[in-house]
């Protein structure tokens, strides 16, 4: 529908590329989140973020016991904001409607603000990536070993600061950082539609937001069963 240059600038600068929060910001986020700063939370903390998003940015960080991990830590003062873009999205939607009446989206602000606080809860976010793995390796164990979600830190996260696991993978669509894995785009390709057909058709609990930022491939680990090439 878009023109090309549309779709490739969005591309670049939407998944992971956004607007960063100073690192004083996040410390603040820290501060009011855990009570501590993430130097101290944390050994070490990369105060450059590895990728920015528009509710949050994503930093590397090690563990006291010598973990690796990636905390994401939502922008500061989004809350407020967000109250300002459902507004600004009711009154946009209503004075559409009102000019061309065949034209209704007013379902769509309700629509936000039923999952706008959901989208801002990352507890919530960590238990529906739990909840995604209990699915696969309970409903669907044929290709369970070939699906993983990061392990999540419980004890260092909060509905603002989610701490998982960090896990070195080539995203989705790098097809040549994939074929550098030594793994076939095609058995990616089938892994990806099987994993959503089980999705839809089985656990009724899908993955609705599967760009490539947060879709990745790695190779399965050396103890794994290896089922697609």
């Amino acid at each position: 529908v878009l023109p090309q240059e549309y779709v490739q600038t969005m591309r670049e600068s939407m998944l992971k590329r956004c607007p960063v929060s100073s690192y004083e910001e996040v410390r603040g986020v820290f501060k009011k989140e855990i009570g501590e700063l993430p130097e101290t939370v944390f050994a070490e903390f990369d105060p450059v973020p590895i990728a920015s998003a528009s509710l949050a940015q994503v930093h590397a960080a090690t563990t006291h016991d010598g973990k690796k991990v990636a905390v994401k830590v939502q922008h500061d003062h989004l809350l407020d904001t967000s109250v300002i873009d459902i507004a600004t999205v009711d009154l946009v939607v209503n004075a559409l409607n009102y000019i061309f009446p065949t034209f209704d989206y007013r379902w769509l602000v309700d629509e936000i603000r039923e999952s706008a606080p959901k989208e801002l809860d990352f507890l919530c976010e960590a238990q529906n990536s739990e909840r995604c793995l209990v699915n696969f390796r309970k409903l669907s164990p044929h290709i369970a070993n070939s699906i993983y979600t990061p392990k999540v830190y419980w004890n260092l996260s909060t509905s603002r600061i989610l701490t998982m696991e960090y896990i070195d993978a080539k995203e989705v669509t790098d097809v040549k950082g994939i074929k550098d894995l030594g793994i076939r785009p095609v058995d990616v390709s089938n892994l990806v539609n099987k994993a959503f057909a089980e999705m839809i058709f089985k656990h009724g609990f899908v993955h609705c937001d599967p760009h490539a930022a947060n879709m990745m491939i790695r190779p399965l680990p050396q103890d794994s069963k290896k089922w697609f090439g």
